[in-house]
């Protein structure tokens, strides 16, 4: 009787260790950073009647977004143009909320893990360059 005891509470202990394990946060919409494929910093360039713009979205690990826009001369403005909070839903569409309250929503690609395209955006095609 002791025998089957011991077996049936080492088979409980076996069984609740491997239900809880099994769950983890990485069951979330937006991932753990390393799952967060739009994590870095992406660039696009086109080339404007007057010269080149660029254009720079940085997404950070703890969703955080900037945006910075290049003026054609090359210099970068001191601060943001824009910046915020983001979400990443089916890891096929983000959602970027800015610090003033506007909401924008794109359907994205990633192509060769270095190019990234925002399908109901300009479409332009940003290359991570960081």
């Amino acid at each position: 009787m002791k025998t089957l005891r011991f077996i049936g509470i080492a088979l409980l202990t076996v069984l609740l260790s491997v239900s809880f394990s099994s769950c983890s946060k990485s069951d979330d919409d937006n991932g753990g950073s390393s799952s967060n494929p739009l994590v870095g910093t992406w660039r696009a360039e086109a080339e404007e009647h007057d010269g080149n713009q660029y254009w720079e979205f940085t997404f950070n690990a703890n969703f955080s977004w900037s945006y910075v826009d290049y003026k054609v001369d090359g210099n970068k403005p001191s601060n943001p143009e824009d910046s915020g909070t983001y979400t990443i839903k089916d890891n096929t569409t983000v959602i970027l909320t800015s610090n003033n309250g506007d909401v924008y929503s794109s359907r994205f690609t990633i192509t060769d893990g270095n190019k990234l395209v925002f399908l109901d955006f300009e479409r332009l095609t940003y290359y991570k360059i960081k």
